[in-house]
């Protein structure tokens, strides 16, 4: 059986996913805001597809599906996401649009009124990023060496070097979904679930940030760009967004014919979930630690003062490098690809299997088999998805397996680690993320 096959090459990573499998972990976004409909609602309730159909009396915006709703709820909350500070954003982002709707403007729903009335919208935005600044900063800056609190803000986005203002964060955050909504006759919905039964959730998502693919008469393929959110949102939004509409919310329920399931999600992989791929044996196992860092586009940077700072091994040397390391998650999300011997025949094999056909197996196409060769060994216990993969790395993630001092005897995979327990590993201690 495939699973049993890890533990000749992987037995941390299979080790790793047994850990996850007896311990649930609560996910960062785990129920809908009562702010939101105005009462508790319950994804797994058997009414859960009836009450997204329903368009609720008095209307919201014009006439909106309480499915259209959530999504926009969850689009704008993996947009803002993207920044340094997980539980600021989810502060700030419910903070902000439950006391917009508190004082008449649903900005969710009424573009119109949004607008008319959009100095008071910044100006409440502006004042929550205050308040989660008093709440957030210190905390952030303890979690890293090197921070100051005076550095923290709601509003940096990854990659984009300012700390940004309330009407710029709110301007390019959260009103271009709600525009988003108004190019589809039926609304974001449509445009989520118009071809859910030819796509996958990570091609969806996508196709909402890159705009959509049509073959012409000649057989080209040409991309109808007009209607992408483009720079506004990442990739790891994007799978974060497809992770929630269907693993998470379950969005999808209710819409004929849409095979999705969250066996088929993305995981998003942020930088938290990095530091342990890194440490638990996943990349060593499957890509070679080593070799990953001697591609420099594969996202792996020396740090340090100069002179003490790590030389790039070659391709051909696998031993892991001194010195102090850094890795881009995004690069290796985007450019890993399994190249150890025996852990790419596995993953060969279980993609021919499990009837899958990635064009690359990268890290998330590894997170998909590794879960269905799970899946397939334990039976008919809970299944693990990419979902509980990412819900669990996330609670781990952020501590105790710090960057800089991991928590290793209060860790749950303190058995299962490569760092922890592999003979000659535990110098991968020394890399962040």
């Amino acid at each position: 059986m495939l699973w049993d096959d890890l533990q000749g090459f992987a037995p941390h990573t299979k080790a790793t996913w047994e850990t996850l499998g007896n311990s649930p972990a609560r996910a960062v976004l785990d129920s809908v805001p009562i702010w939101l409909f105005g009462k508790p609602v319950d994804p797994g309730a058997p009414d859960w597809a009836n009450f997204l159909d329903e368009i609720p009396v008095p209307h919201r915006g014009d006439g909106l599906s309480n499915r259209e709703i959530m999504l926009r709820y969850i689009l704008t909350r993996a947009i803002v996401d993207q920044g340094a500070d997980i539980e600021g954003v989810h502060q700030w982002h419910d903070d902000t649009l439950s006391r917009c709707r508190a004082i008449g403007i649903d900005v969710l729903a009424d573009l119109t009124t949004t607008i008319q009335r959009y100095k008071e919208v910044v100006d409440i935005a502006d004042e929550v990023c205050r308040e989660v600044f008093a709440d957030r900063a210190e905390a952030w800056a303890a979690d890293s060496p090197g921070r100051s609190p005076n550095q923290y803000s709601v509003f940096t986005i990854n990659g984009i070097r300012t700390k940004g203002t309330a009407h710029w964060f709110v301007s390019t955050r959260l009103l271009p979904v709600i525009l988003l909504g108004q190019l589809h006759p039926d609304g974001l919905a449509g445009l989520v679930f118009d071809r859910c039964s030819s796509e996958t959730p990570k091609q969806m998502a996508q196709r909402v940030r890159n705009g959509v693919e049509e073959t012409g008469s000649d057989g080209q393929t040409m991309v109808d760009d007009r209607y992408g959110l483009d720079y506004v949102i990442g990739d790891k939004a994007c799978d974060l967004f497809a992770k929630w509409v269907v693993g998470s919310f379950h969005v999808h329920d209710g819409i004929p014919n849409c095979p999705w399931q969250p066996i088929d999600c993305p995981i998003p992989m942020d930088q938290r979930i990095g530091i342990l791929m890194i440490r638990c044996g996943f990349m060593e196992e499957f890509f070679g630690v080593a070799r990953e860092m001697s591609i420099a586009s594969h996202g792996w940077e020396p740090k340090g003062a100069a002179g003490m700072q790590g030389t790039r091994p070659s391709k051909t040397d696998p031993q892991l490098p001194l010195g102090l390391w850094h890795l881009w998650v995004m690069n290796f999300r985007r450019q890993g690809v399994v190249r150890v011997p025996p852990a790419l025949s596995w993953a060969r094999s279980a993609a021919k299997k499990f009837g899958l056909s990635p064009k690359r197996i990268g890290p998330q196409e590894l997170v998909t088999l590794l879960c269905h060769a799970y899946n397939e060994k334990h039976s008919p216990v809970p299944l693990l998805s990419p979902v509980d993969v990412d819900d669990f790395f996330m609670s781990v993630g952020g501590s105790p397996c710090s960057d800089a001092h991991p928590d290793c005897s209060s860790c749950a995979l303190k058995t299962a680690c490569m760092a922890n327990n592999g003979l000659g590993f535990n110098r991968l201690k020394d890399y962040s993320t």
